[in-house]
């Protein structure tokens, strides 16, 4: 997209291959950039907890296991593995990944893969008593379902800790009254987690293309989103960029597994630290 001077906009994830791209523009946290507040956040409200950091093999995710890794170390945590692990975990795998976290004696465990890996490597977990304190950076395992799956293995995911850009369902209504009615009208059924995600991105598209104007050009939109402009929804985090900088996000909601409902809870919203 960017050799033919395409804009291509996507919710955070990698910095490496997209920093310095004129077209790419993140509309949340890159996960690099989420893991100072996942340091600050283990440091404060699991002070003195040995910590482990799993993270799948994939480039994508280089740049976050180098940045997790630095944060922990200035925040003077203590880490007891730092392993890549496989990105689609079969079920012996998991069981040799959540054992060899249990020897190392982690007790939060700073997780970044597939939900399904999660998943596999919590349930292994749990199924000897192994129940880590699990945090990660958004997006995908602090989806509804991740809970609805985790908690019924043996509440394996209860209490787990997601960054994302996304808040959940149980303030969606204090934030953004428009969404449920909108998702009905135009959607059909109940709302759902993931509805929230794509309604909180578009209505930060949305926002970009009208501040563009109506005549918006590939080079009037680029322009228009490096003039330091801020993008803010109520749902999204805002965003504001520059010539320098594409990575326009500094804050982020967190949120929490709670077995009891089989969802994720939104504990904290907009946290920019800890």
């Amino acid at each position: 997209a960017n050799t033919v001077g395409v804009p291509y906009l996507s919710a955070g994830v990698n910095e490496d291959g997209l920093a310095g791209l004129r077209g790419y523009f993140a509309v949340s946290m890159t996960y690099s950039q989420q893991s100072p507040l996942l340091a600050q956040m283990i440091a404060k409200q699991f002070p003195g907890k040995k910590v482990g950091i799993a993270v799948a093999d994939s480039g994508s995710f280089d740049d976050a296991q180098r940045s997790i890794t630095r944060e922990a170390q200035a925040k003077g945590l203590q880490v007891v593995y730092n392993k890549r692990i496989p990105k689609s975990a079969s079920q012996t795998q998991a069981l040799s990944i959540a054992n060899e976290l249990r020897t190392a004696g982690a007790e939060v465990v700073y997780f970044l893969s597939s939900p399904t890996t999660f998943l596999n490597v919590a349930a292994a977990g749990a199924g000897q008593g192994y129940r880590p304190q699990y945090v990660g950076p958004g997006i995908t395992s602090g989806l509804n379902t991740v809970a609805t799956v985790g908690c019924g293995a043996a509440n394996s995911v209860d209490r787990a800790r997601f960054f994302s850009p996304f808040p959940q369902l149980d303030v969606i209504d204090q934030m953004d009254p428009d969404y449920r009615p909108a998702y009905r009208k135009y959607a059909g059924g109940n709302p759902d987690d993931i509805g929230i995600a794509l309604w909180g991105l578009n209505k930060t598209l949305a926002q970009m293309f009208l501040a563009a104007g109506k005549d918006m050009s590939r080079q009037s939109f680029v322009a228009t989103l490096e003039s330091g402009r801020p993008f803010a929804t109520g749902v999204y985090p805002p965003v504001q960029y520059s010539p320098r900088n594409h990575f326009g996000s500094n804050q982020t909601h967190v949120l929490q597994a709670d077995c009891a409902s089989r969802t994720y809870k939104t504990i904290a919203r907009f946290v920019s630290g800890f």
